[in-house]
């Protein structure tokens, strides 16, 4: 999956899992911890053990969690993040970015495999969005274009002729 993420968004980050002690999350960053060019991405421990417990297709919710924060990658190589936050209060255009590149992978993955459940990626979102106390005031405001930007890039990756990659699954 990770090789996916890295083919469809032309990123290559490292990734590791952390002791998310101080509340399950995941998150990107520019540091290159592990020798990659691009920023790496980091999973904590507590917050994919969460993921994985999920009732439903909990491989996509971890899916959709790692397309998110691969996201915040492209925002750092293609240097799309000042743009997206200059004059900004919070990162919430950032966010909603990153959400877009996410619900494009599914959106990609569902050409490649239709019984791919990639409606999962918009409560992923939605889940992820409120798992933490200092996520879930911004997400009761946002909560509505978050849904909008997941089903967007969703369609948009659906509808996109894409190359694709030649891995079977």
């Amino acid at each position: 999956m990770l090789s996916r993420l890295t083919d469809l968004f032309g990123v290559l980050p490292g990734f590791c899992f952390y002791d998310d002690y101080d509340g399950p999350n995941a998150f990107a960053t520019t540091a290159t911890r592990l020798r990659r060019a691009d920023g790496t991405v980091l999973y904590g421990k507590r917050h994919f053990l969460n993921h994985m417990a999920s009732p439903e297709s909990p491989e996509v919710v971890v899916t959709a969690t790692c397309a998110h924060e691969f996201g915040h990658i492209v925002q750092y190589k293609y240097k799309l993040t000042k743009q997206l936050t200059d004059g900004q209060a919070t990162a919430k255009r950032a966010e909603l970015n990153a959400d877009f590149f996410a619900g494009y992978f599914a959106g990609a993955r569902k050409l490649q495999k239709p019984d791919y459940p990639a409606a999962v990626f918009a409560a992923t979102d939605m889940i992820a969005a409120t798992s933490s106390p200092t996520a879930r005031i911004t997400v009761r405001r946002t909560s509505g274009p978050r849904l909008w930007s997941v089903g967007s890039k969703w369609r948009i990756g659906s509808a996109a002729a894409l190359p694709t990659p030649s891995r079977s699954e």
